[in-house]
């Protein structure tokens, strides 16, 4: 039939289409257009909302196979109605004579931004074949455009310091921004990497010619994967592509949400502090009493109860059996009969189980946490159950390297995909839960990366072998658990199975750089993990001993991460230490965390965070880091006990210097700006100084002089044309956690209305704009109050005092005339 090599096929219910022919083929839907060239064997994405072309000459190969070198090309199509949602898939193959076919899928979804990418292969031979990499994407973007202002920034995990650059080249694990245009105009912005995370590692790349840039996409894997003779196998590991959101931000939220809903993360469960043992009794960290047993645990969680800081809300508490005995330890076994065996997290009678200790510290208020190191190698384990170890045989040696202390370059450990391990594992995670253990800490994860293979499951790869590590812990602890990922060595790997990444190499005080790496990962951190920066030390600040250096540190570390770690026992911190920590609980567990505003604007540490808690309501956060004529460290290396110098614990800055940090208020976030509306007015409060800001016009900048070392963190509320509530001294969110629901205004009677959780025996003060009315009287229950005036030159505020003998929620109405 004539048509045959013209065959459009639309699917307006879907608004995706595509057209096929011999020659080529086209997918496309409102805003995204993908041509693939059957000639050449490269395609080519078009920006539709203007016409432009901003991905040509793209090829894509599996292992050294390409492309472009003489394959014939056939097309198909299918619907796509998956998770991300609906629309449709363009199925490329490509064929040659004497080698496998290459597969790439491409998928637009209805009135979305980005493409998908995945590949496959089809394996014509006699013999199977492994798949070590692949690349879905290598070609050039924005070709003759202006890169004005151009910058980049790296998706990358782990301790490295992530970072804003205007480069000419970077590679990067996870996926990569590109940015680019003049202040004040449309800003191009690129985000491309991985999606899924199966049986690969992922990187992107980005090199800035004259007139162009080169991108490329690659999966790989130290083992790979084997696809067996005469089959065909598509990879589950896709990969991202954005180019039509303007919004750098906006982008890189959008990414880190698809991310989120791709990999099935769930991070819900946790919004408690977690008390570090390890590091309270350390010498060169808390150095405090050793506690880091069963009956230490007990001790200290006893302690916790007299300063009374349960009241606010559980904590939990790690036990870390980490000693460090050779050749044999608790690894591998991972019973109490072996946790009983060694002294760092030792078992001890009466509580010399995990089932005692888990239901002891439940009975006092706590939450039970443990730890373990990874696939650290226990020989007595591996000699007992040789079919549990890598190619079932105890003494088989690692190929280069990575083993653990004296076994770097040693013997290799255990299968996480043997049959008879894995039920083995099964077991050590009943037993784990049994105690009600809500968490636990991978320290050392390079020992479970098995880049020799060696697996009883022929098809795994070194990436599926590991993530399996955190299935078995994630599915064994069950729902709300915590599992954490020690600074991630190989990427974003384990998203969907472990929870929390940790970021720091043992480091109990708040750096810059520290801040930065997470901060710069706004659109991951309690999207797709938690991070976790190592506790935080009351006695290691900035300034040292001054409530401003400890108040910083709890601020920035609330912001920027997902987790709240203490390395200090509660009860060797004053009343006043206690009681600004307990302002940072319970923790913020939505999906989103505040953006870093002048992140693109040259600095190298951010110093503007912006969490928007509403369109009306902001939390905005400045941040001074300013030294003389220092720099502060990237990383933490070369202090505390890594650098064996007792003259190093932390780094010590010259002078810190006060600074003044500037916003301005109605410009657009892609600027710098906070993105309030220009028309609108509004309250600024400043909570640890306890001071109103005063009321600005949001086509303006507002600035602030920051004390040395000081975090500033602000309520910023629309103002309204009747009273309004600004802050409460609760929480650092001001009200967003510590009113069971947010207060509402009743024109009728011109009653403001609210429900705030009081704290047993503690002042709970609520701020109120008056917005030109006046307290008439107020209605309160179950509490006593007093009302204090303060007026300023702009506002006139009411003060409400609420107190209760008990933890309780207290209704409360305010009458205006």
């Amino acid at each position: 039939m004539k048509y045959i090599n013209n065959v459009i096929c639309l699917f307006l219910f879907l608004n995706v289409s595509c057209q096929n022919s011999i020659k080529n083929s086209v997918l496309e839907n409102s805003l995204v257009k993908v041509d693939f060239n059957g000639f050449t064997g490269n395609y080519s994405v078009y920006d539709k909302r203007d016409g432009s072309l901003v991905i040509s000459n793209a090829s894509f190969s599996v292992n050294e196979n390409v492309s472009t070198d003489g394959y014939q090309f056939t097309f198909s199509k299918n619907k796509v109605n998956d998770i991300i949602g609906k629309g449709e898939m363009l199925v490329i193959k490509g064929a040659k004579k004497g080698a496998s076919s290459l597969i790439l899928e491409l998928s637009l979804f209805k009135d979305k931004t980005f493409l998908v990418l995945n590949q496959g292969i089809e394996n014509n031979e006699d013999s199977a074949l492994v798949v070590k990499k692949f690349t879905p994407i290598n070609g050039v973007a924005f070709s003759n455009f202006s890169f004005e202002n151009y910058k980049t920034l790296d998706g990358d995990n782990g301790q490295k310091l992530t970072q804003v650059t205007s480069g000419k080249s970077l590679k990067s694990s996870n996926n990569i921004l590109v940015t680019f245009g003049k202040k004040g105009a449309r800003k191009h912005a690129l985000v491309f990497g991985g999606l899924t995370y199966n049986e690969f590692q992922k990187f992107a790349e980005v090199d800035k010619l004259d007139k162009y840039l080169n991108i490329k996409l690659k999966a790989s894997d130290p083992v790979g994967k084997l696809v067996d003779a005469h089959t065909s196998y598509v990879f589950k590991d896709k990969f991202y592509l954005d180019f039509a959101t303007d919004n750098r931000f906006e982008a890189l939220d959008k990414y880190g949400k698809t991310l989120k809903i791709a990999n099935h993360v769930d991070l819900r469960g946790i919004d408690y502090p977690v008390l570090n043992f390890w590091y309270c009794y350390k010498d060169f960290f808390g150095n405090g009493k050793f506690r880091n047993n069963s009956l230490g645990v007990i001790e200290e969680l006893e302690e916790i109860k007299k300063t009374g800081f349960l009241k606010y809300g559980p904590i939990a508490l790690r036990l870390e059996p980490d000693d460090y005995a050779n050749p044999n330890n608790q690894q591998g076994w991972w019973d109490d009969k072996h946790w009983q065996m060694y002294k760092g997290g030792q078992l001890l009678k009466p509580l010399e189980t995990i089932k005692k200790w888990g239901e002891k510290v439940q009975e006092l208020g706590g939450i039970p946490y443990f730890y373990c190191q990874t696939a650290r190698r226990s020989n007595d384990y591996c000699t007992t159950y040789p079919e549990h170890t890598l190619f079932n045989n105890p003494l088989a040696k690692r190929s280069n390297g990575g083993g653990f202390g004296k076994n770097k370059k040693g013997f290799w450990s255990y299968d996480f995909t043997d049959k008879g391990f894995i039920s083995h594992m099964n077991d050590v995670y009943a037993n784990l839960k049994s105690g009600g253990l809500k968490g636990i800490k991978f320290d050392y994860p390079f020992t479970g990366w098995a880049y020799d293979g060696g697996f009883e499951d022929k098809y795994a790869t070194t990436t599926s072998a590991y993530r399996n590590i955190y299935r078995l812990a994630y599915e064994g602890l069950g729902n709300g658990s915590d599992v954490q990922e020690r600074i991630p060595p190989f990427g974003d790997v384990t998203l969907g199975l472990s929870t929390t990444q940790r970021t720091e190499g043992d480091c109990d005080w708040v750096y810059p750089g520290r801040i930065t790496k997470t901060g710069l990962r706004w659109y991951k951190n309690r999207v797709v993990t938690n991070y976790d920066h190592d506790p935080i030390n009351p006695y290691h600040i900035y300034p040292a001993n001054t409530d401003r250096g400890w108040q910083t540190a709890i601020t920035m570390t609330y912001l920027t991460s997902g987790r709240l770690e203490v390395g200090k026992y509660l009860e060797e911190m004053t009343d006043k230490m206690r009681y600004d920590l307990s302002r940072a609980v319970p923790l913020f567990t939505e999906e989103k965390s505040p953006r870093p505003l002048d992140a693109f604007s040259g600095g190298m540490y951010p110093s503007i965070y912006d969490l928007e808690l509403t369109p009306s309501w902001h939390i905005l956060t400045f941040y001074n880091h300013k030294i003389e004529k220092q720099k502060w460290p990237k990383n933490s290396y070369h202090y505390g006990h890594i650098a064996k110098d007792p003259n190093k614990k932390q780094f010590e800055p010259n002078k810190l210097l006060p600074n003044t940090v500037s916003v301005l208020l109605s410009d657009k976030t892609d600027d710098g700006g906070l993105g309030l509306d220009a028309s609108k007015k509004y309250h600024i409060y400043d909570f640890w100084n306890w001071k109103y800001l005063g009321n600005h016009d949001a086509n303006s900048k507002f600035s602030q002089i920051l004390e040395p070392g000081e975090a500033r963190i602000m309520a910023v509320h629309e103002v309204k044309n009747r009273p309004q509530f600004l802050s409460t001294n609760r929480h650092l969110l001001q009200g967003y956690l510590d009113m069971e629901k947010q207060p509402s205004w009743r024109e009728n009677n011109k009653t403001l209305s609210g429900a705030s959780k009081l704290i047993g025996g503690e002042d709970y003060k609520i701020i109120i704009a008056s917005n030109g009315f006046n307290l008439k009287m107020i209605d309160i229950k179950n509490a006593t109050y007093k009302i204090n005036k303060k007026e300023t030159l702009s506002e006139l505020l009411y003060e409400v005092v609420l107190h209760s003998k008990v933890n309780n929620t207290i209704s409360w109405h305010a009458v205006f005339e």
